[in-house]
């Protein structure tokens, strides 16, 4: 799957209600977003098979996510993206490459990245 060229940098997370890393990385990418949210476009991807979407709405409601959060009840962009455990998470510059896919981090790791990736378009 594709991404078409943009703005900013995108972080793209895909995540489950009843996965308990999910709920910890969710903190975690808050945090970056609204360091950072104004640099690099952040998209929770749920991977609904199983979740309601009352589930999903108390999540957001509950961690307070602040960026967009997007369903895939029949799991098209899950099986695009080869997703086999959740967290997924993939980084994407700019030009729409994919620059990384991780499963989990910490605030620190994910700082670091967040960084390294708006870095490439602000050094002359």
């Amino acid at each position: 799957m594709g991404w078409s060229k943009g703005e900013k940098p995108l972080i793209i997370h895909f995540w489950t209600t009843w996965c308990d890393t999910c709920k910890e990385e969710t903190a975690v990418l808050k945090k970056l977003y609204r360091s950072y949210g104004t640099q690099i476009d952040f998209y929770a991807v749920n991977v609904t098979w199983r979740d309601k979407l009352e589930d999903v709405k108390s999540f957001a409601g509950h961690y307070d996510v602040s960026y967009p959060v997007l369903l895939d009840p029949e799991s098209k962009a899950a099986s695009a993206y080869r997703i086999r455990f959740v967290p997924s998470t993939f980084l994407v510059d700019r030009e729409g490459n994919l620059v990384e896919a991780v499963l989990s981090l910490s605030y620190s790791e994910w700082e670091s990245r967040v960084l390294s990736l708006i870095g490439r378009y602000t050094k002359a």
